[in-house]
């Protein structure tokens, strides 16, 4: 794993040898803050930051890209917590 790189415009990114982002700790297009950490096959695993409406999230996935776990706001604004099996099954639904 290389040393992490820390860009002029507050981003920080740590990076395998093979040069994926494995860490990324920074800023979303629209300002909000964003943090990623990946597998080394490039596969988000977990992303905490803000969904297209400004609130709050944490999503987990499999290194498949499966959905495992979402924490944030559902479309009306109220809090939503997901939590489902390596197959999809949902598991909590709350």
């Amino acid at each position: 794993m290389q040393g992490p790189t820390l860009t002029a415009i507050g981003q920080l990114r740590v990076s395998s040898k093979t040069g994926k982002d494995l860490i990324y700790a920074g800023a979303t297009t629209d300002g909000d803050g964003l943090l990623t950490v990946s597998s080394k096959t490039g596969q988000d695993l977990i992303v905490a930051g803000s969904n297209t409406r400004g609130n709050g999230l944490l999503w987990v996935k499999s290194k498949t890209g499966q959905d495992l776990i979402y924490a944030g706001a559902a479309a009306s604004g109220d809090g939503l917590l997901t939590v489902k099996s390596k197959t999809g099954q949902d598991l909590v639904y709350a």
